[in-house]
This record gives C-alpha cells, sequence and structure tokens, in this order.
C-alpha cells in the first residue's frame, strides 16, 4: 500500500484506503475495514497522505521520510502513545526530524 492510496477526508474522521474513482467521487474503506462506501467530492475534499509535507528550517520533507525515519529508530526510540502530553511528542518528533518548524 502506497501513501498516495490513503487520503484524508474532510468532515470524516481517519484515514481511508482509495479503492476505487468515478468522476465524482471516491470509493474508499476505512483503513482496517474492508466495507467499502462511496464519498461524493461535491461535498468533500481528499488529501492523499503522499501530498503531505513537514515544514522545516532549511526545507520541506515529506511525509514518507518521516514514516521512515520513524521506523528507522523505533527500536531505540519507541512511538509514543496518543494519550500522552503535547510536550511529549514534541520531543519524540524533535529526535525524528531534528529541524522541524514549531511554529509552522
Amino acid at each position: 500500500m502506497n501513501l498516495k492510496d490513503i487520503v484524508s477526508i474532510s468532515g470524516m474522521g481517519g484515514l481511508y484506503q482509495v479503492r476505487g474513482q468515478r468522476s465524482n467521487g471516491l470509493i474508499v474503506s476505512a483503513l482496517g475495514e474492508e466495507k467499502s462506501k462511496f464519498v461524493s467530492n461535491r461535498v468533500h475534499m481528499f488529501t492523499p497522505l503522499e501530498g503531505i509535507t513537514i515544514y522545516t528550517y532549511t526545507d520541506n520533507v515529506e511525509l514518507g521520510k518521516v514514516l521512515l525515519e520513524m521506523k528507522k529508530i523505533a527500536d531505540a526510540t519507541p512511538p509514543l502513545a496518543s494519550k500522552e502530553s503535547n510536550d511529549a511528542h514534541k520531543e519524540y518528533f524533535k529526535k525524528v526530524l531534528p529541524d522541524f518548524d514549531e511554529d509552522r
């Protein structure tokens, strides 16, 4: 599965895998589920994860590269639980991408 096949849909929580495409929308299924449904592009906007970048002080970094870096350091520094504080997540992210722009 590529990041281009995973989308965020405005107004709908979670991430979705693209199963098919029609002229007026996408056929998607929630990650980890098999049941598909049609989502109209007249009502919703689609953002492929492939197109997301992270701001740094020097240049933008693609989300895919950030995820690969997280995978590399996972043994030494495991990802945090979602319940952790914002400060804890920022510290973890500084280990993954040291020069990320905190203001943007």
